[in-house]
């Protein structure tokens, strides 16, 4: 008990940093939400098209990284359209701050195990309430909501290869069908103090949901990770 009271406290200051990344993303996605309101009654056929060109541009940019580091040589012509192409976006509300990379340097060893043990350890903090439709902390006097967590954490994610969001995914999906194995297969009754495994069970797959949603996990991954009973459940 002791010890698990230690492995809670030292990721204190994560879940802060955490948290604050995300209230500033969303702060930034209220911004750029603001801009492209603006931009569509403007100009709303040259915003469509413009934000189909870049769509498309930024759907092969990891690919074009790629292969730049595959010739070992870097074009910067190439690299400068990219980053001007993403400033663009950004001034007239086109990339979305939960899209955007803001660090080039390399992940972190075993990036997407790592979040995924931070998450499930920081699940405890929160209960689901289903007349609000989202997670709120167990402790009133907490001031550490659930969603900049889950955003901070994908756009920790997001600074890096791909991979390391899907890993994450991977793992949550198949945390959530390990526990409702437990819950929903398992003949005894949960110990005595112990949570009630199915709310358990409803909160972790909630989690996962909303992440998958902000941080635009393509739905047949999302799908893949969660029992459908489960996702119809949390959807009605």
């Amino acid at each position: 008990m002791q010890m698990g009271e230690v492995f809670n406290t030292s990721w204190e200051p994560l879940i802060e940093c955490l948290a604050t990344i995300g209230q500033l993303q969303l702060l930034r996605r209220l911004i750029s939400f603001k801009l492209k309101s603006t931009c569509k009654v403007k100009a709303a056929f040259i915003t469509s098209a413009a934000e189909g060109m870049l769509s498309s541009i930024y759907c092969q940019r990891q690919r074009i990284l790629e292969c730049m580091e595959e010739k070992d040589k870097v074009d910067a012509n190439l690299g400068l359209f990219l980053q001007a192409s993403d400033e663009q976006r950004k001034i007239v509300g086109l990339l979305s701050p939960l899209q955007a990379v803001y660090i080039s340097n390399n992940p972190p060893i075993f990036l997407g195990r790592c979040a995924f043990i931070f998450s499930i350890s920081q699940l405890s903090r929160y209960v689901l309430d289903s007349h609000l439709g989202t997670l709120t902390s167990r402790l009133k006097k907490s001031i550490i909501d659930f969603s900049p967590v889950v955003i901070g954490i994908g756009t920790l994610l997001r600074q890096f290869h791909p991979s390391h969001t899907n890993q994450y995914v991977q793992y949550m999906g198949q945390y959530v069908r390990t526990i409702a194995e437990t819950a929903f297969g398992t003949v005894s009754g949960p110990h005595k103090g112990s949570p009630d495994p199915a709310s358990e069970v409803l909160k972790s797959a909630f989690w996962l949901m909303c992440f998958c949603k902000y941080m635009d996990v393509s739905e047949d991954l999302a799908n893949s990770c969660l029992p459908p009973s489960l996702i119809s459940i949390l959807q009605t």
